[in-house]
């Protein structure tokens, strides 16, 4: 007996439209894990960076230009801001803390240099009041929203 030509032909064909399937499917989660594992090593930081180039990075964002409104010295292109990134590059190669020339910074400007104010003393009042408002805010709405209801109670038992 002849083998039907037209037949098995067309199994040949479900048998490598069976297997590109299963190789799309093999493909992109592979694809997929490849680019998420790129993603993630993009976000890897360099080592090439020190520690003291990220602790006068922290220091520079810390500190507020007297000069420009709402800037910090990292952002700011002013001269002032220049000359403070250079100190601050100087003290913290000279072994200061972060918080040894940020001290040092309100010493001579006062604490408006600083971008973060302390959380201690008056200070303090300003990180409070936003959460005693939302907390305030929150209850005001939970009691609206408990009277809207129980007016529409009301009304569908009048009704």
């Amino acid at each position: 007996m002849k083998p039907n030509k037209s037949r098995t032909m067309l199994t040949d064909k479900n048998y490598n439209y069976k297997e590109k399937n299963n190789l799309i499917r093999l493909k992109i989660p592979t694809i997929f894990i490849l680019i998420c594992y790129l993603f993630i090593l993009s976000c890897y930081q360099m080592s090439g960076v020190t520690n003291q180039e990220i602790k006068i990075q922290n220091v520079n964002r810390s500190l507020m230009c007297p000069v420009c409104p709402g800037e910090s010295i990292d952002q700011s292109q002013h001269p002032l801001a220049v000359q403070m990134r250079n100190v601050v590059e100087t003290k913290i190669n000279e072994g200061w803390t972060e918080n040894q020339v940020r001290d040092f910074f309100e010493e001579r400007y006062g604490t408006a240099v600083l971008l973060e104010p302390s959380k201690e003393g008056v200070h303090l009042v300003i990180w409070i009041i936003p959460i005693i408002i939302f907390i305030i805010s929150f209850g005001a709405l939970i009691f609206v929203i408990k009277s809207m209801l129980r007016k529409n109670q009301l009304l569908k038992k009048k009704t």
